[in-house]
């Protein structure tokens, strides 16, 4: 049987962290800002708030939406 050989990279600590991502929230809605690019705004749609607020692009809102505090607002696998 044979074994699989370790794959020879520059970078090990590649491999250490997982790519940062977005909490998975029940009041967020994402916008298509740009087709060809795959661009996304994001917007808050918490009912306490009345109207969409907007966060920004995907990596501004990771950063905001992951240190959000609201209670009951993230999806029971993200508690």
């Amino acid at each position: 049987m044979a074994l699989p050989q370790p794959i020879a990279t520059t970078t090990p600590e590649a491999y250490r962290l997982a790519a940062a991502r977005i909490r998975r929230c029940a009041h967020r809605r994402l916008v298509c800002a740009s087709e060809a690019k795959g661009d996304y705004e994001v917007h808050c749609l918490h009912p306490a708030l009345g109207v969409a607020l907007p966060i920004g692009d995907m990596t501004a809102a990771t950063d905001v939406c992951n240190t959000c505090t609201a209670e009951g607002i993230f999806r029971p696998d993200e508690d």
